[in-house]
């Protein structure tokens, strides 16, 4: 599955989502071709749910968030519906989801989705899979971001250590992750201990 970091403009914190489609794509391309992908393949073809998932993202991308949600959605329903509710692509749609609503300052909105999501990777990857310290990580961020850093503080430390004993220090994803622990921290008011974090990115 091809991983992705979505870094936000003009901050230290990112997003991490996996089972990512083909970077750089725009949306108005994607949006051409969806009515023949419909007509050929039908709504429920592989290749057009991925060619939607890849419009979601695109839009996303954009900040157009009410759309991304509702194309998201659909996708996840239509994968749920054939491959199980916990197939890491339909994890994949709601992770896209979960970021729209936190990016919206949809919180409530966006830690039902973020909880569930790291319940299904527990049941499905079990507690120490790089894909499970991920989606708690990004829960700690979203906590952080709702003003509630304290609650996200040892979440996000032990999803840094989870992957620094899954794939060690220097994989790019636990690198990503050390930063959301710093960010978090830092929202603490422990800012010698951020400092710390993030110095430890450049060692």
């Amino acid at each position: 599955e091809k991983q992705k970091l979505l870094l936000e403009p003009g901050t230290q914190t990112s997003e991490i989502q996996v089972n990512q489609g083909v970077p750089g794509q725009t949306a108005q391309p994607l949006r051409e071709i969806m009515p023949a992908m419909e007509s050929v393949y039908g709504p429920d073809h592989d290749l057009t749910l991925q060619a939607r998932y890849n419009l979601a993202q695109a839009l996303q991308q954009q900040a157009k968030y009410d759309e991304t949600i509702a194309i998201a959605q659909d996708v996840a329903d239509r994968l749920g519906k054939r491959l199980g509710p916990n197939h890491p692509r339909v994890l994949g749609a709601l992770d896209v989801i979960a970021l729209c609503y936190r990016e919206q300052a949809k919180y409530a909105e966006a830690e039902k989705i973020s909880r569930d999501l790291v319940a299904m990777r527990e049941r499905v990857f079990g507690q120490e899979h790089p894909q499970t310290w991920i989606a708690r990580a990004n829960l700690a961020t979203l906590l952080a971001k709702a003003g509630r850093a304290q609650e996200g503080a040892d979440l996000v430390r032990a999803a840094h250590e989870g992957m620094i004993r899954a794939i060690g220090p220097d994989a790019e994803i636990t690198k990503t992750i050390a930063n959301l622990h710093a960010y978090v921290v830092s929202e603490t008011g422990a800012m010698d201990a951020a400092t710390a974090i993030y110095r430890g990115l450049l060692a």
